[in-house]
C-alpha cells in the first residue's frame, strides 16, 4: 500500500540580484504590508496558520481545558 504525501515537489530556483535590487525589493515588500488594513493582515496570518496546521497535524489541535479550584473564605 503506497503512502501519499501532502507535500508538492517544487523545483529549487536560484536568482542573483544586486544588493541595490534587494534593498529595493525589501522596501517594496515593506510598503506593500504597511498598506494593508489590520483586518487584511489578520486574514493573512490566519491563512498561514491554517496552512501550517494542515502540514504538521493530522487533526486540528484543540485548546487544552484547564480547571482551577479556588477556595474562598465564607462571607
Amino acid at each position: 500500500m503506497e503512502e501519499s504525501t501532502p507535500f508538492l515537489k517544487i523545483a529549487p530556483v536560484v536568482q542573483k540580484h544586486s544588493l541595490h535590487d534587494e534593498k529595493a525589493a525589501i522596501t517594496r515588500e515593506r510598503e506593500y504590508w504597511l498598506s494593508k488594513t489590520p483586518d487584511e493582515l489578520i486574514a493573512v496570518a490566519e491563512h498561514l496558520r491554517e496552512q501550517y496546521i494542515q502540514l504538521h497535524y493530522e487533526t486540528r489541535p484543540k485548546f487544552q481545558r484547564v480547571y482551577r479550584i479556588i477556595k474562598r473564605k465564607p462571607r
